[in-house]
């Protein structure tokens, strides 16, 4: 094995990899090294950013469930031992190997066939259900916001109907995408310098002193979702435009961005409400109307409702092109690889991920919660194993950014990040357990079936 002058590696058994500029890309085996890259700096950016956080909505339930000492608190510390330490391994895994295997990529590298498609399938499951959450929460200040009374039956039919919308976005191909995420990005974040600006003289700063009784388990489960999609960039390296320094640069200004987006909204809602048995989803909306006027009630509900549109396209996107890269290499069935022609999306991918969207739209958030983050965590447990395992297997390969330490200390930077995601699996309920079980014995199960078809010749995947 080696690396040749285009910084491909000639491994057979390893996914092409590109570092072609925005002009060129290298000749490869896979459809997604083989197509102009459409996606730059700011594109990325706020495409991280919505595969994140998407704005400061949701972040409700945390002063809730805490109030604001300790949601700030949380917020300020959790990201370095969970949102951050990711993204530097994203940092440095995509920008070595810049295909749209991303993380499924890298397992599959580091300890073979089966746990790749573990970690693409695992990764995809809880896509999906992250995916489902964004209709749900739009429909939910929807409701807040106009003050209307919805029977289940038409709000279904709501989130049907927004779901839809927004998967013929993503049909429409990743430049769309990128263009509508930096476009919402500005709308989601300009309504709380409004709010900041005109509620200065109303401010108490002395509301944050005020602690609830702290719920460990909501509390702790929604600030690790707030956090969750640093590695979803991953997905999408082999459309960025020179992935080797767009990448780092994005996740590390993204960094920032999303802590900053989170932590300034909680004090300055905090400041002028401190209601905090009244924080739901929507809430922001109603500090809003009280502080600067009833117009300013229906922006905010307009905003959280935007936050959605492009929280959903993003992860969206990050999810189809891992699945098609999947089917693309054979470690699924290749009808998932299959793209529309006109825009490259993997319509196949966007199709059966929109039907299960469909399927669980009906369940409450805070259920889609859970699952999604045990199957989020169960992914993370392989992409820091993968990360330890290639520094030592593909030691050779051309790293554009590398995290800056070694050996046993690259394990104690992430020792604190596998201690998190074990205890979060760990207090999820029975329920979510046998859910969980069951999709990873499905995977398994789907796995040998898939092997043994491609091994007797009978049908061709």
């Amino acid at each position: 094995m080696g690396v040749d002058e285009t910084g491909t590696v000639d491994d057979v058994n390893q996914f092409p990899v590109d570092y072609g500029d925005s002009s060129e890309n290298q000749e490869g085996d896979s459809p997604s090294t083989d197509r102009k890259r459409v996606l730059g700096m700011l594109p990325v950016i706020s495409i991280i950013f919505f595969s994140v956080a998407g704005g400061p909505y949701g972040t409700e339930h945390l002063i809730l469930k805490a109030g604001p000492l300790f949601s700030v608190l949380t917020l300020s510390l959790v990201p370095w031992v969970w949102g951050f330490p990711i993204g530097l391994l994203t940092a440095e895994l995509a920008s070595a190997f810049p295909s749209n295997g991303g993380y499924t990529t890298w397992v599959k590298m580091a300890f073979g066939d089966f746990w790749g498609v573990s970690e693409g399938m695992w990764s995809w499951y809880s896509g999906v259900c992250d995916n489902a959450i964004y209709p749900v929460l739009m429909v939910d200040y929807l409701i807040l916001g106009t003050g209307m009374e919805l029977s289940s039956g038409v709000q279904w039919f709501l989130k049907a109907t927004i779901s839809t919308l927004l998967t013929c976005v993503n049909l429409l191909g990743l430049e769309v995408v990128g263009t509508a995420s930096v476009v919402v990005n500005f709308l989601v974040m300009a309504p709380f310098c409004f709010l900041l600006l005109g509620g200065l003289d109303k401010m108490n700063p002395a509301n944050w002193d005020d602690t609830p009784r702290i719920h460990v388990v909501p509390l702790l489960h929604t600030v690790l979702w707030n956090y969750n999609g640093f590695d979803q960039i991953s997905t999408l390296a082999g459309e960025v435009i020179d992935p080797g320094k767009t990448i780092p640069r994005a996740i590390f200004y993204s960094t920032g961005i999303v802590m900053a987006t989170y932590i300034f909204p909680v004090l300055i809602a905090t400041s002028l409400d401190a209601h905090y048995g009244n924080y739901n989803n929507g809430y922001y909306g109603v500090i809003a109307g009280h502080t600067l006027g009833p117009a300013f009630h229906a922006v905010f509900f307009a905003s959280a409702s935007t936050s959605g549109v492009g929280m959903y396209i993003a992860e969206m996107a990050g999810d189809t092109y891992n699945l098609s890269m999947m089917g693309e290499e054979g470690l699924i069935p290749r009808v998932f690889g299959k793209r529309w022609k006109r825009s490259g999306t993997p319509w196949v991918a966007t199709l059966t991920q929109y039907s299960l969207v469909m399927c669980l739209i009906s369940l409450p958030f805070e259920s889609i919660l859970q699952v999604d983050n045990f199957l989020y965590c169960a992914s993370i447990l392989l992409e820091v194993g993968a990360l330890i395992q290639l520094r030592q297997s593909h030691a050779h390969v051309l790293r554009p950014y590398k995290i800056p330490v070694d050996g046993v200390w690259l394990l104690v930077l992430f020792v604190p990040t596998l201690l998190l995601a074990l205890y979060a699996m760990f207090i999820c309920d029975w329920q979510t357990w046998m859910l969980g079980g069951c999709l990873v014995a499905a995977t398994t199960i789907g796995h040998i079936i898939h092997i043994r078809c491609k091994k007797n010749g009978r049908i061709t995947l």
